[in-house]
């Protein structure tokens, strides 16, 4: 009996260990945003290390017809690894794989268009 008792503390006491280890996992991903909306026309995430399988992902929605930009830039030696404009309304997303160190992202539109004057509305976000 006793023994039935100690195997159902210590089966327990795993199964809480082994879901507090997946929740944390699960939880450690980092993750960064910025948008422009209106006469806010440049935004920088902060910055995100790439993840233990050396990726970090990118997420880009333009809610209108205005071009915007991305540069995803690495914040250790200020190289552009990543950049790209979108033409028109939509989302973009990539992964950036073999990547070892922390990455930020500069958004920014044209809005040099007198007719587009305050109108950009966009948002990304980089995680690893």
């Amino acid at each position: 009996m006793m023994k039935k008792g100690i195997m159902s503390f210590g089966l327990g006491c795993l199964t809480f260990i082994f879901a507090f280890v997946v929740q944390f996992n699960i939880a450690s991903a980092a993750s960064t945003s910025c948008s422009i909306n209106g006469g806010n026309n440049k935004c920088t995430t902060g910055s995100v290390q790439a993840n233990s399988e050396n990726k970090v992902s990118v997420y880009l929605d333009n809610h209108n017809n205005i071009d915007v930009t991305i540069e995803v830039i690495d914040t250790k030696n200020g190289k552009v690894v990543k950049k790209h404009t979108m033409y028109d309304k939509g989302s973009y997303f990539v992964h950036l794989n073999k990547v070892y160190s922390t990455y930020k992202v500069k958004l920014y539109c044209d809005d040099s268009n007198p007719f587009n004057d305050d109108k950009c509305n966009a948002q990304v976000s980089i995680e690893s």
